[in-house]
């Protein structure tokens, strides 16, 4: 695949003389707030992700698609910056969708101190809305938690016309001296964000996805994962580890994306490691980041560690372009990120090989900015005749963008 030129910090992958992907990070507060309640000094912030869009979910149609459940999440990080207690913390959301199902709720996350008693509610039949009571914060008391809601499924396809997901949240608290104090004392304007539902028809399902995960789990391209024909000669999943075992040990909430583009095959794959290399025009951009944050998620470890897990898959009928048909262990993978001591305005980009995990510096890989391929049952072929695939198996520990 070519490398897209671009001005803005991405980390990727290439891969040249067959398939290509491409993973980038991108971030965006979709919606904060801070603020404080005289001398009880509340300080809450919210932030609202997927950023502008989220996919539809979809449920399962035998032999056509796979069920593939997508997420919003609410993230709501609370701290008592005073010495007094605060009581009746309650935390209101809800989700309103313009057509169609609604947007129901899945499950509170909790990622820090006071976790909170969470109910829904199903006003209408496109809203939700859910109660989270945290109770009595104490002088320095926290709470740190996501709300997360399961997007609409529309098992045909929606109206022409966009659908918005509308995802509100506001705080109460009460100043009152005990816990049976009346809440509300001082409700916290609502703050609004509205999505547009994508990933709605079979153009986009075959090259894109935008979801939160609330642990680990897998999101893909395609109806079915890891499916290709000559009509879907490429797909991309990815699989994200449970982060308990990172750094922060503790859960994470992931905000992730793929959205994959076709520029045409070429003869020449102008790369600065092999500029005569054959690339069959294949881009695949991968996002997953750190909800809380919406920057990009950093994984620890090595290969007995959690990591990110990459599986492209390019049907023959894209790998036939060249003659003849390449064998697997001529396809080289590339990947690409920011020079991190390049201006952010206009970044420099490195490239390297994707080599084998036993390959890298030092061995043992992945490292950060390091992926690689399994030196066992790193690529499979799946060829017979004119019929079948190529696979290839990516480790990370942190996203970027592949091409091949």
């Amino acid at each position: 695949m070519n490398a897209m030129a671009s001005h803005r910090p991405t980390r990727g992958w290439r891969s040249g003389s067959g398939v290509g992907v491409v993973l980038l990070a991108a971030s965006a507060w979709l919606s904060g707030s801070v603020w404080a309640a005289n001398a009880n000094d509340l300080a809450i912030t919210y932030l609202i992700t997927p950023d502008e869009q989220v996919s539809a979910s979809r449920a399962a149609s035998p032999g056509v698609a796979a069920s593939q459940p997508t997420y919003i999440s609410v993230h709501v990080a609370m701290k008592n910056n005073s010495t007094n207690t605060i009581n009746q913390v309650r935390v209101t959301s809800s989700s309103l969708v313009t057509a169609g199902a609604r947007a129901t709720y899945d499950s509170v996350v909790s990622v820090g101190a006071i976790s909170p008693t969470c109910t829904s509610s199903t006003p209408s039949a496109s809203e939700t809305q859910v109660s989270c009571s945290v109770g009595q914060m104490k002088g320095g008391g926290t709470s740190d938690f996501f709300v997360i809601y399961k997007s609409p499924e529309f098992p045909n396809l929606p109206p022409a016309d966009p659908i918005k997901v509308t995802i509100s949240v506001q705080s109460t608290f009460s100043e009152g001296g005990s816990p049976s104090s009346p809440p509300a004392d001082f409700p916290r304007e609502t703050v609004t964000k509205d999505l547009t539902l994508v990933t709605t028809n079979s153009d986009e399902i075959k090259k894109s996805i935008k979801t939160v995960l609330p642990g680990n789990g897998t999101f893909f391209t395609g109806g079915e994962k890891d499916a290709v024909n000559s009509d879907n000669q490429f797909s991309t999943s990815v699989e994200v580890p449970s982060t308990e075992a990172t750094v922060a040990a503790k859960k994470t909430v992931t905000n992730n994306s793929i959205l994959e583009t076709f520029l045409g095959s070429t003869t020449v794959c102008a790369t600065a490691l092999y500029p005569s290399y054959f690339c069959y025009g294949l881009i695949s951009e991968i996002e997953v980041l750190d909800a809380a944050t919406d920057t990009k998620l950093y994984l620890t470890g090595d290969l007995a560690g959690p990591q990110i897990k990459i599986l492209l898959t390019q049907d023959i009928s894209s790998l036939s372009a060249k003659k003849p048909l390449p064998k697997i262990d001529d396809v080289k993978i590339f990947y690409t990120y920011p020079n991190p001591n390049s201006p952010a305005q206009m970044p420099e980009f490195i490239q390297i090989e994707v080599k084998k995990c036993s390959e890298t510096t030092p061995p043992g890989g992945p490292w950060v900015n390091q992926p690689c391929i399994p030196d066992v049952g790193g690529r499979i072929n799946n060829v017979k005749g004119n019929k079948g695939n190529y696979q290839f198996k990516i480790l990370a520990l942190d996203n970027g963008k592949y091409t091949q």
